[in-house]
């Protein structure tokens, strides 16, 4: 009897000591990696189960150092290029998640222009599996972007989370709506000085979906529905991510305005959202008006660094907060059903939001 023999894979290039923190890339070091990258590669590609995930992540562990160089991430994006390519547009779906998670990990132009054309929502050919893959994975990139060598600009991530920003605005998918809410979270809460703009485009790509989002949701309270608990806790997602940014930022330079004005938008449309439906929901949607009220509060912690950010960038016009209620005192409100306060705390703010970013009267409503 004959026994079919499986190939076997050794792994007989290191990857070179200190390489990953090196300045450059070149001659025997660089030969050395592109060694490793091919031959881990080829035992990802052919190898049995257990040698195609221990390639993987042989290729995966390269950017898990301390400090991984510019030089680095983008020598590897030169040799792992072709071998991305060819996995994102693989049969099998293992081998295209291991594409994007390469690709997240780079975290290079290249990296970018990957997760743009898996995104975006003209093209045809990628299945909603490949959308929830790119969104998981765009977000680590976003991650990656904040540690060690930078490798892609603060341009071409702005425009990526733009991208992001607006399918989320059209989206009726939760799913997608969530992983693109996270992913724009990652980058707005970044603390890398160099990207700072990026930050706050992130900021406003979330704030501006989620705002056009609530503006186009009428009056239908939400239930008890997992549709409708998703919705919510993407809208949740937003507020945090909002919030995160405000207390990453630098706050003794002043807020581009386009990234205030989204913010007092989201503001404003989320508390207009809560007061229109709160008093609809269903008696036994005890998680919807959880999430509700929660809402509310987070609305009016960014509401407050909103007006300090404004009066100290404006001093000879400062807006008067009295009348605005706290956050704890607005949830509270709403959980003691006193829609009265409710609506007098909503209207006022609405109306300083207003004064502060020149909205139209009626901007946001609440009936």
């Amino acid at each position: 009897m004959s026994v079919m023999s499986l190939p076997v894979f050794a792994q007989t290039t290191p990857l070179p000591q200190g390489i990953r923190e090196a300045s450059t890339v070149t001659g025997q070091a660089r030969e050395q990696l592109a060694a490793y990258i091919n031959e881990n590669y080829e035992t990802m590609k052919s190898g049995t189960i257990a040698q195609q995930r221990s390639a993987r992540d042989n290729l995966l562990s390269m950017f898990d150092a301390a400090s991984v160089s510019t030089a680095f991430r983008q020598a590897s994006t030169s040799m792992l290029a072709p071998h991305i390519e060819e996995s994102l547009s693989a049969s099998s779906r293992w081998s295209r998640f291991a594409g994007y998670r390469l690709a997240a990990k780079l975290a290079t132009e290249d990296s970018a222009r990957w997760f743009t054309r898996a995104m975006d929502p003209n093209n045809t050919d990628a299945e909603k599996s490949d959308r929830l893959m790119a969104l998981g994975q765009v977000r680590v990139m976003f991650l990656e972007s904040d540690i060690g060598g930078l490798a892609v600009s603060q341009a071409t991530l702005s425009r990526l989370a733009t991208t992001i920003g607006q399918s989320l605005t059209e989206t009726d998918d939760p799913d997608i709506a969530l992983l693109q809410t996270r992913a724009l979270r990652a980058l707005a809460q970044g603390s890398r000085v160099e990207l700072k703009e990026a930050h706050g485009a992130a900021a406003q790509a979330l704030a501006t979906a989620i705002a056009a989002r609530h503006a186009a949701r009428g009056n239908r309270a939400p239930g008890t529905s997992a549709r409708d608990i998703d919705a919510l806790l993407v809208d949740l997602e937003a507020m945090e991510a909002v919030r995160s940014y405000l207390v990453m930022r630098n706050a003794t330079e002043a807020m581009p305005t386009p990234v205030a004005k989204a913010l007092g938008q989201l503001v404003g449309q989320t508390l207009a959202f809560v007061t229109r439906t709160y008093e609809n929901t269903p008696a036994n949607a005890d998680a919807s008006r959880r999430y509700l009220q929660r809402m509310a509060q987070r609305c009016m912690e960014v509401n407050s660094i909103l007006i300090v950010d404004y009066n100290s960038s404006n001093p000879g016009r400062p807006v008067d907060a009295t009348g605005i209620p706290n956050p704890a005192g607005i949830a509270a409100a709403l959980a003691g059903r006193d829609m009265q306060r409710v609506r007098l705390g909503v209207i006022r703010t609405l109306e300083i939001l207003r004064i502060m970013y020149g909205f139209s009267d009626g901007w946001a409503k609440i009936e």
